[in-house]
């Protein structure tokens, strides 16, 4: 299964993400709502676990747990309240990859985004 990661909808920026065995290791560089850079990261098994989250101003742990074959879904949380829910899913030709984002951003603004990706 290929991997990413739901970006902040306000944060500018590249992620690179790989399979590890058991689950996704993500390192993220960009740019934050108020201009400020953004260096972090985490690695996570897909064990519904919380792992620290370095660098994300919207959550400080991510929870990660498999769907299937081609889905998970990582539940970000900060303070231990989860704050933004993302279903990550690949096409079954991998060529599609959507990103369907819920929760409630730092200020309290309700997020429900989706983004799609073609491979180029």
């Amino acid at each position: 299964m290929q991997q990413a990661r739901a970006r902040d909808p306000h944060e500018r920026g590249v992620d690179a993400v790989e399979a590890t065995p058991a689950g996704i290791k993500l390192a993220s560089e960009g740019t934050g709502p108020q201009g400020k850079p953004i260096h972090g990261g985490y690695t996570s098994e897909f064990d519904g676990k919380d792992v620290p989250w370095a660098g994300n101003p919207m959550g400080d742990t991510a929870c990660a747990n498999r769907v299937d074959d081609n889905a998970y879904e990582n539940v970000w949380k900060k303070g231990g309240k989860a704050v933004v829910t993302a279903k990550v899913a690949f096409s079954k030709d991998g060529k599609t990859l959507t990103i369907t984002q819920t929760g409630t951003d730092a200020q309290g603004v309700a997020i429900n985004a989706v983004q799609v990706y073609d491979r180029q």
